[in-house]
């Protein structure tokens, strides 16, 4: 069964404003902690732990809400270490994109490389 766009539109926005800490991320703060995740896969010693799990939380959440609708996206296909990897290029590729909300850039990368669409 469809669920109605606005529906998962309006869920993605609402999951962004209300965290539990009332932090707002921005691309690059996410980007740095992506970062740490990629460290910690490569079981690099220094990398920190919250840091990491922060930025595979994140790009979970919005990918969890995206799949609400299967022909959003399609989570089987995508690999966390390889979208983490994927945001911190597309954050460092353009400098504009690191003011950008985390979840707009992170819908943006989902859209335009790992083949969801919002349509």
């Amino acid at each position: 069964m469809k669920k109605p766009l606005s529906l998962i539109w309006s869920t993605l926005f609402l999951l962004n404003t209300s965290t539990a800490s009332a932090t707002f991320y921005d691309a690059s703060t996410l980007a740095h902690y992506c970062q740490e995740h990629l460290k910690f896969v490569q079981l690099d010693a220094s990398s920190d732990r919250l840091e990491a799990g922060i930025c595979q939380g994140y790009l979970a959440s919005k990918i969890e809400v995206m799949t609400l609708s299967q022909e959003l996206c399609q989570r089987d296909s995508l690999d966390m270490n390889k979208l983490a990897a994927d945001f911190v290029a597309y954050v460092v590729e353009e400098q504009s994109r690191a003011t950008l909300s985390a979840t707009r850039a992170v819908i943006q990368l989902l859209q335009g490389k790992h083949g969801c669409t919002s349509e």
